[in-house]
């Protein structure tokens, strides 16, 4: 498949977005989303945050995280620009610290990015072993 510009642009936004969300920059991630972005997570754990709707509402969704949970690194193992070059897949391993216990958290994960057509992300759907999440977030 041959990579259009719009291809490699949103692939290398993807990549930015998640080296910024794994620096824990929630302002400046912010500026990747656009006004009606939508966070989902398709397989969440139980009385878990399913989908958030709206610019606004994944702000407070990311702010509420601070205090809880404190990404350590997030390196992406595989990336796929698909041939619609307004998705992207990412592959990556998610190393976390429960700030509340101390403990650490591993975890894989797939998420698939949708851009606009000014290249803001407008889904971000994340895929995880919610069973390992949900006994990270439940040992505080």
């Amino acid at each position: 498949m041959q990579l259009t510009a719009t291809h490699q642009q949103n692939l290398q936004t993807a990549k930015d977005f998640m080296a910024t969300l794994a620096a824990g920059n929630m302002d400046k991630l912010m500026n990747f989303w656009a006004d009606e972005g939508v966070l989902e997570f398709p397989f969440h754990p139980p009385a878990a945050v399913e989908r958030v709707e709206g610019k606004s509402n994944i702000t407070e969704y990311f702010n509420g995280t601070t205090g809880k949970k404190k990404p350590l690194d997030f390196p992406i193992t595989g990336s796929y620009p698909m041939l619609d070059p307004n998705l992207v897949l990412i592959e990556f391993e998610g190393k976390l610290q429960n700030l509340v216990t101390g403990e650490h958290y591993t975890n894989k994960y797939c998420v698939l990015f949708k851009f606009n057509e000014v290249g803001k992300v407008t889904l971000f759907r994340e895929y995880f072993d919610s069973l390992k999440r949900q006994q990270f977030e439940t040992d505080d």
